[in-house]
């Protein structure tokens, strides 16, 4: 039953990481991928949509991959993902979930382990008065119980080297998983710093146009601020270039501009926080959070960028 729970437990984990892994992987290299995917599937595209030369299977996978051809990451393929893999999303996280209970209703059920039983005494002899059969009868539960000893040693060394591999490997993940969260945190205070501090958002988004080639509103239309990740940044820091109002306005038009990029940043930190939920349990990392004022923070961005998204069409 053990091994059973552990093997259900090790599966659901492979499960969460590669849901992960599929995530960032078509957030951050979504175009990439569905090219590759509609040339395996012998779609070919033109001008950003699959050709209609793709009909059953292959058609419904080449209608999920076709948005992404004309997304740039890391906004729009967030949004492409879960507007075309919602359903497969869904049942990935249902197994998980389904993974995750059928290894606690194991870990509850389990009964605990046998001891080990003491040799059963072999009814002795008739003739126990003979020594030699006496002395016999001895030697060989003697040498029993040295084996069943040598047995037990044997195996305490290879659980205690199993568990110090295990904790040396999750100690190194969870050390990883702390640094990426840490990082981009950062990341995202210093993005909000920089583009929504009234004056030094103005001044932020003066010098990343300078550093993209873009010196006035002029250049926003024509290359290399037309198109491409220079198109993306010039469209978004417009509003930042307006004499005097548009650096004072700074923290308005980081919600309004950068609204949609916040709440996949916001993403991205819920589920490398999650992580540890699913390790260890809600209870425990409630417990031992000790960082509240950064969580009202994060959840006041939150809200703040949910708003500017709702309210997008009134001012936009």
């Amino acid at each position: 039953m053990r091994l059973l729970a552990h093997s259900r437990n090790r599966r659901t984990r492979w499960l969460a990481y590669a849901l992960l892994g599929f995530c960032v992987a078509f957030i951050l290299f979504g175009p990439q991928l569905a090219e590759s995917g509609l040339r395996m599937l012998g779609c070919s595209t033109r001008g950003g949509m699959a050709t209609a030369d793709c009909s059953g299977i292959s058609g419904l996978i080449a209608r999920r991959l076709t948005p992404f051809l004309s997304a740039m990451p890391p906004v729009e393929t967030g949004f492409a993902l879960i507007q075309g893999f919602w359903g497969l999303l869904a049942i990935w996280l249902g197994l998980i979930v389904l993974g995750i209970r059928a290894g606690r209703d194991d870990s509850v059920t389990s009964p605990p382990p046998l001891s080990v039983a003491e040799p059963a005494t072999t009814a002795a002899p008739a003739s126990l008065a003979e020594p030699e059969r006496r002395t016999s009868w001895q030697a060989q539960q003697a040498e029993w119980i040295r084996s069943r000893q040598a047995e037990q040693q044997a195996e305490q060394a290879a659980e205690q080297r199993s568990l110090t591999q295990r904790l040396l490997a999750e100690g190194l993940f969870w050390g990883a998983v702390a640094a990426l969260w840490w990082t981009l945190l950062a990341g995202l205070i210093a993005f909000c710093i920089a583009f929504g501090t009234p004056l030094l958002g103005g001044a932020s988004a003066g010098a990343l146009f300078n550093a993209l080639g873009c010196t006035g509103h002029s250049s926003m239309v024509s290359d290399p601020c037309g198109a491409g990740l220079a198109g993306f940044w010039a469209e978004r820091l417009a509003p930042y270039r307006e004499p005097f109002i548009g650096a004072v306005m700074s923290p308005f038009w980081l919600f309004t501009q950068f609204g949609d990029l916040l709440l996949i940043w916001l993403a991205a930190l819920l589920l490398l926080a999650l992580l540890p939920v699913y390790r260890f349990g809600w209870r425990m990392v409630v417990v031992q959070a000790e960082h509240p004022v950064v969580m009202r923070v994060l959840f006041i961005l939150f809200v703040l960028a949910t708003l500017a998204l709702l309210l997008s069409p009134l001012y936009g």
